[in-house]
């Protein structure tokens, strides 16, 4: 099923994509192919054509199973750039390049900071930023894609308040990508017993699909 709704102008949307368990390989690929078709219409919408530049930026902390799905998928792109600084990248590549900010209890860095620093010096012409969302209905953990260009304030669904990454703080297009994986509720964090293999799951359809987006890009 998938939900598209078009916000206060013809230039904002918000698509939601909701599915079955994607454990059943039919479902999975029936998802990966509805999210890259998706993908591909909104890179439309956005004027994306493949001379544009991207970076790829995956939230979260690695060392959490829950929050982990930005950064897995990050660790997965296909990433171009260098090869296109040595002018040597085939012209249906995209040039992409990633990056994993962290979270700032590990580095003493906000991922705002470390993203704001990278998109000065590299100057992509759009960003794509993933992350782990939260939900108040279990029945939405793992079985829903969001994927919208009006930003993202990572933290928030979990109580942390972090600047947000948009057009707006960053001057650049930013498209989102969210996946609920938790529900906070009073100060606890309640997901799934099966997150390891559902995380696994979804960042490498979501990583992959990407990669054939970019790969071969028209």
């Amino acid at each position: 099923k998938v939900t598209d709704i078009v916000l206060r102008d013809n230039n904002s949307f918000y698509v939601n994509l909701e599915f079955d368990d994607i454990t059943d390989y039919s479902n999975y690929i029936n998802v990966k192919k509805v999210f890259i078709s998706q993908m591909k219409r909104l890179f439309k919408k956005m004027k994306i054509d493949k001379k544009k530049t991207c970076l790829v930026i995956g939230l979260g902390n690695k060392d959490s199973t829950f929050d982990s799905l930005g950064v897995k998928i990050a660790n997965n792109i296909l990433v171009t750039r260098y090869i296109a600084k040595m002018g040597n990248l085939d012209e249906n590549y995209m040039n992409i390049s990633a990056i994993t900010p962290g979270i700032e209890a590990q580095t003493g860095i906000s991922s705002f900071e470390v993203i704001k620093s990278v998109v000065d010096t590299i100057k992509p012409d759009f960003v794509i930023v993933i992350d782990s969302l939260s939900t108040n209905s279990v029945d939405r953990i793992n079985k829903n894609i969001q994927i919208s260009n009006t930003g993202i304030s990572p933290g928030s669904g979990v109580g942390d308040k972090f600047k947000e990454i948009s057009f707006n703080t960053l001057n650049v297009p930013v498209l989102s990508i969210g996946v609920p994986t938790v529900i906070s509720h009073n100060n606890l964090i309640i997901t799934v017993r099966e997150i390891d293999y559902l995380i696994e799951k979804l960042s490498m359809l979501i990583s992959t699909s990407i990669n054939s987006i970019i790969s071969n890009f028209k």
